[in-house]
């Protein structure tokens, strides 16, 4: 297995809202990719329009995301792969552009979800595992560094709170790099004892980058960002990004060219 020696900062953004579209803008004037897992059909919440899908995918890169947002692992392995496959048809369909990445909903996969993915067509998948920072990760079980993604509390809090976050998460960290874990628990209190939230620790990460080559995925949802009014907050974090690609070589990616890279480095194959 070859080993990724870059320094990459790559985001994605879930589900499809309509707010995806002010995120969108974002990201355009901080000269940022980004990727939008888009289910839709969701019928969970707000979804855009086909012609805000189309002008988004024109920019930016589109990943599936199924076609109603259901939680896979409690349908049937032929709805499963329906809602897989029909949501990466129907994206293709809008946008005109084959669609390879996918992100489970609500973070919920398991063996047979994975292999319902591959045989869609798919050739990696992001996870909602946080806390990751290391190259060197299984192509159909992405982890990202922190999020922008709960109501009431963005950040990494949600995630220690979470009470399946033993079980999945922690599991996660646990089969990763002693680096990988080592850097977050260096730095998951403040001086003061106090836990540190999700945007604190995404300036950690990128300041570690910067030094060292590894990945810095900041991911989320643009509905969660507007209940928690992070939007400030968020562009902050994009402007200093911005500015520290300026003196040091970052290589900027969206997750379906991530995934490329990963599988033309052979990174990952073993678990893919």
């Amino acid at each position: 297995m070859n080993k990724i020696k870059k320094k990459i900062v790559t985001t994605s953004w879930d589900d499809g809202h309509p707010l995806d579209i002010k995120l969108a803008n974002l990201f355009k004037k901080y000269d940022i990719p980004a990727t939008f897992y888009i289910s839709p059909e969701n019928r969970e919440g707000e979804t855009m329009t086909e012609s805000q899908i189309k002008n988004i995918s024109e920019d930016f890169d589109v990943g599936g995301h199924t076609y109603t947002h259901p939680d896979l692992t409690k349908l049937s392995e032929k709805k499963a792969f329906n809602e897989i496959k029909k949501g990466k048809k129907r994206l293709e369909e809008i946008t005109g552009q084959e669609v390879t990445s996918f992100c489970y909903p609500k973070g919920r996969y398991n063996k047979k979800i994975i292999d319902l993915v591959k045989k869609a067509g798919f050739k990696g998948a992001r996870t909602t595992h946080p806390l990751r920072i290391t190259p060197n990760q299984k192509l159909f079980e992405l982890g990202v560094t922190v999020g922008f993604a709960q109501r009431r509390n963005t950040g990494l809090i949600v995630f220690i709170k979470n009470p399946t976050f033993e079980r999945r998460n922690l599991k996660f960290l646990l089969d990763g790099e002693k680096r990988n874990l080592k850097f977050f628990l260096d730095r998951l209190f403040s001086s003061n004892g106090s836990r540190k939230e999700g945007k604190e620790l995404a300036y950690d990460a990128l300041d570690y980058l910067v030094k060292n080559e590894g990945i810095l995925h900041i991911w989320g949802h643009s509905w969660a960002i507007e209940e928690n009014q992070k939007w400030k907050e968020l562009e902050k974090l994009l402007a200093y990004i911005n500015k520290k690609s300026k003196n040091t070589e970052l290589t900027f990616l969206n997750n379906t060219q991530l995934i490329k890279l990963l599988r033309e480095n052979k990174v990952g194959e073993t678990h893919a």
